[in-house]
């Protein structure tokens, strides 16, 4: 970059940082990322069907198809991602089962940032639920209303 160019570019850059940190102090804006730091989340969905039957998991993201996996009665099936720094990461999964089918986000980075970087789910017929560790609790949510 030449000197011209520089030091037209350099005096918007350090106005531009100093209106991102003013605005970030008086709570206008909340950062939900640290710079330089990709943040890593583990997703676990145990297999917790009361009727001890087999689990049929189909995840995706808006960039991703993990596939179908089958997890047995008290197993568990696990895969890990990246947050996307801008926001917006969703991972939605599809579970089956003999005669059933939900849908529900899995991990929603509106929804889950900040609440869980290992989120462990336990899937029951009736809902699923992630396991709180600040309260020791599971949190319920309930299925997606338009099945699959």
């Amino acid at each position: 970059m030449d000197l011209c160019a520089r030091s037209i570019f350099m005096p918007w850059l350090l106005l531009l940082l100093m209106v991102q940190l003013l605005l970030s102090c008086s709570g206008a804006i909340t950062p939900k990322i640290h710079v330089g730091i990709t943040q890593k989340i583990q997703v676990t969905i145990q297999n917790y069907l009361e009727g001890h039957q087999d689990l049929t998991v189909h995840c995706k993201s808006k960039n991703d198809d993990l596939g179908a996996k089958l997890v047995k009665y008290m197993d568990t099936y696990e895969f890990n991602f990246s947050l996307n720094l801008f926001g917006g990461t969703l991972f939605f999964c599809s579970f089956q089962w003999p005669g059933v089918c939900h849908r529900f986000d899995i991990y929603d980075q509106e929804r889950d940032q900040g609440n869980c970087k290992q989120c462990i789910y336990k899937i029951h017929e009736n809902e699923p639920s992630r396991y709180a560790p600040n309260n020791n609790t599971y949190i319920r949510f309930p299925w997606k209303p338009d099945g699959c």
